[in-house]
């Protein structure tokens, strides 16, 4: 890990005075030899950071919860081929969690979504 990296982090963390007088408060302490550490801590939290951006913004979005294939409109998109997805859950392909709205994960919900994208050759 190099000090431009870590320097390029603290940026995206939008800490520019850290980013700033990051040289200098290394060279006073020599703390430059090692910077892995603070870098997977940096790493670590842009990550948070960009998790709870995603669920904010799905958790704004206000999509519907879709726990079953039965309450799924079929008459919505005629292009998807019930068929073909209803096939994809049979081979384990997707799953079905029913308890997703209750879960709040939507891992599942976007597998099917993808998958009746490509049943739509979309």
């Amino acid at each position: 890990m190099n000090v431009e990296t870590v320097k390029a982090q603290l940026r995206k963390l939008k800490l520019s005075t850290a980013a700033m007088e990051f040289d200098e408060v290394t060279a006073r302490h020599k703390a430059a030899v090692s910077l892995h550490w603070i870098s997977e801590v940096l790493e670590r939290e842009i990550d948070k950071r960009r998790e709870r951006s995603l669920e904010k913004r799905i958790d704004r979005a206000v999509i519907p919860e879709i726990t079953t294939l039965d309450e799924f409109d079929w008459q919505f998109n005629p292009k998807i081929d019930r068929d073909k997805i209803e096939e994809l859950f049979e081979a384990g392909l997707c799953k079905e969690q029913p308890d997703s709205a209750v879960s709040g994960q939507t891992r599942h919900r976007e597998d099917a979504y993808g998958a009746g994208d490509r049943a739509a050759g979309a």
